[in-house]
């Protein structure tokens, strides 16, 4: 179990994965920015991207899009929820600015769907951005062409879950949230806060209640400058 009373002033970790748990098979990597976890400021356009993948059989002619982009859209939309605006006016705004499916790999195959979103507090009489309509679902059934996630320099905020487990497999049952926040200088700096956050969104986009976590580490890396907290789960 987790050590909660961890001192946080340096990277380290608590707690132990079992022996035979391969990394990596089975979670999410989220990165963001600060400015969407303030109020946001009104006028000003913000991006989200969500990436959904899956394991595919190597010759399995895969045409369930629809539940991966039905996944990756849940996952935008669910976030853009909890977005609030630091003055009142016109509503929240939202546009799809980017949306692809189809399966990529050689030796692995995964299919994948992702969904990227415009988002604004528009000034009042603002001109409002249309965006792409949501395929239909008979478009669903086959390949839109190879999926991927936009310019991460033009997002504010990305999820790429991921599923590449290939079942049976040892201690499946855990997760991996692993989070990315953008700082301008780590130096002086403590990872209480973020770990406090990776938590919290580990917890809410599992369900899981309460959080039985495995693992935690946390951690810099540079160039850009970003705190990475990794929070492994049972689920």
């Amino acid at each position: 179990m987790p050590d909660f009373s961890q001192d946080f002033s340096q990277p380290g970790s608590d707690g132990a994965l079992p022996d035979g748990f391969k990394e990596w098979q089975w979670g999410v990597i989220y990165t963001v920015r600060p400015e969407l976890l303030s109020p946001l400021k009104r006028g000003r356009e913000y991006r989200i991207m969500a990436v959904t993948r899956r394991r595919v059989g190597k010759d399995e002619e895969f045409t369930a899009y629809k539940e991966l982009y039905r996944r990756a859209a849940w996952m935008a939309y669910a976030r853009i929820a909890e977005l609030t605006c630091a003055d009142d006016g016109e509503p929240l705004h939202t546009w799809v600015i980017s949306q692809s499916w189809g399966c990529f790999g050689k030796a692995h195959r995964f299919a994948a769907a992702g969904v990227g979103l415009g988002v604004t507090f528009p000034n009042t009489g603002e001109s409002l951005p249309q965006g792409l309509s949501p395929p239909d679902p008979t478009n669903l059934m086959s390949p839109s062409g190879a999926p991927g996630v936009s310019d991460p320099r033009r997002l504010d905020e990305i999820y790429n879950e991921f599923d590449v487990r290939e079942l049976p497999c040892a201690h499946s049952d855990i997760f991996l949230f692993s989070y990315g926040e953008y700082v301008p200088d780590h130096r002086g700096m403590a990872f209480d806060p973020f770990v406090e956050r990776a938590e919290k969104l580990a917890k809410a986009h599992s369900g899981a209640d309460p959080l039985r976590i495995v693992r935690r580490e946390w951690m810099w890396a540079t160039n850009p400058d970003v705190a990475v907290v990794h929070v492994y789960m049972q689920v």
